[in-house]
């Protein structure tokens, strides 16, 4: 009886023995199965906006409970994204809404009826661009100035500013399209002739895209500094008289003033300037001043002439005159 009942036993062990290896592969099999996705991440490009796809593994999955994205909303089905046999897209009309800069990202939570997935969704594009970050202002001939916009992603200028204050549309700067993809921004003399006043004055502007980052165009006036010649004169004790030098204006238009050593400033009737042509004019310094700052053989002044445009320049006038014989 007890041989009976060892070998009932046994047997009874074997079969759960066999019953348990026999479920090891079927519950591996089920852990295999969950649903995926393959690629996990994607790329919504703004150059050209289209739906963003990813595959679907279903495994023991058969449809998909939920979207939920990373501000809770609950994308809905055909109006956000489409379930197809063995693909997932998220569609414009959503996403066009969520990404709306280069960089920007986007995080889904994908449950289905067993198991879930994460799927990330990041903007790129092409950054806007501008042919001549630096271009020059020339004193001499004020116009516009004008770069060339390359959009990439971006669509429009959403401001433009210096230090931070902004320039107003039309009234100090316009954008025209030229071409597909491209567009002339013209900075008007309007606003660079009460910026920029002399030789070497710049301003930097920022140019904020509703896409993209920001780029700088700075703007430099150039120009050609007035000369004189001669810079040294005499001016004869013995037969005292106006003393004379050409101006050579290049970018100035005007004398400011004239300054001596001792700081004095020429008043208006002890010089005159009398035009010769466009960009010449004769500096006459008058007897009326000479005669009180020169009066032995060597004396000097030097005459510090200060332009509305460019450097200023001296002009030297020394006495001369016949020394007396005992």
């Amino acid at each position: 009886m007890k041989g009976s009942f060892r070998a009932i036993t046994q047997v009874c062990f074997a079969l759960l023995l066999a019953l348990s290896l026999s479920l090891v592969p079927a519950v591996s099999a089920l852990a295999t199965e969950l649903p995926s996705i393959s690629p996990t991440t994607g790329e919504y490009d703004l150059d050209d906006p289209t739906e963003v796809m990813t595959a679907i593994t279903w495994g023991v999955a058969t449809l998909i409970d939920a979207i939920i994205d990373d501000d809770g909303y609950r994308l809905q089905q055909d109006e956000d994204y489409a379930v197809y046999p063995r693909n997932l897209i998220i569609l414009p009309t959503y996403l066009e809404d969520r990404l709306t800069d280069i960089g920007d990202e986007l995080e889904l939570s994908i449950s289905f009826d067993v198991g879930d997935a994460e799927f990330t969704i990041t903007a790129i594009g092409t950054q806007p661009s501008i042919s001549h970050p630096t271009r020059g202002y020339d004193l001499e001939d004020r116009d516009d100035v004008t770069t060339i916009i390359t959009w990439g992603a971006a669509n429009k200028v959403e401001s433009i500013t210096e230090n931070g204050s902004p320039l107003r549309m039309r009234d100090d700067y316009e954008v025209g399209t030229i071409a597909a993809g491209k567009a002339a921004l013209t900075i008007l003399n309007t606003y660079l002739a009460d910026e920029l006043e002399d030789i070497g004055d710049s301003v930097e502007l920022t140019i904020e895209f509703d896409r993209g980052d920001p780029v700088t165009f700075e703007i430099t006036a150039t120009g050609t500094d007035a000369s004189i010649s001669p810079q040294t004169r005499e001016y004869k004790l013995d037969e005292p008289a106006e003393v004379r030098t050409t101006i050579t204006w290049g970018s100035a238009t005007k004398v400011d003033s004239i300054v001596d050593g001792d700081a004095y400033e020429l008043l208006p009737d002890e010089y005159t300037r009398t035009d010769i042509d466009d960009n010449r004019s004769t500096l006459t310094i008058k007897n009326s001043y000479l005669a009180r700052k020169l009066n032995d053989i060597g004396d000097s002044v030097v005459l510090t002439i200060d332009f509305d445009v460019g450097n200023d320049v001296t002009f030297t006038i020394t006495a001369d005159g016949t020394q007396p014989r005992l």
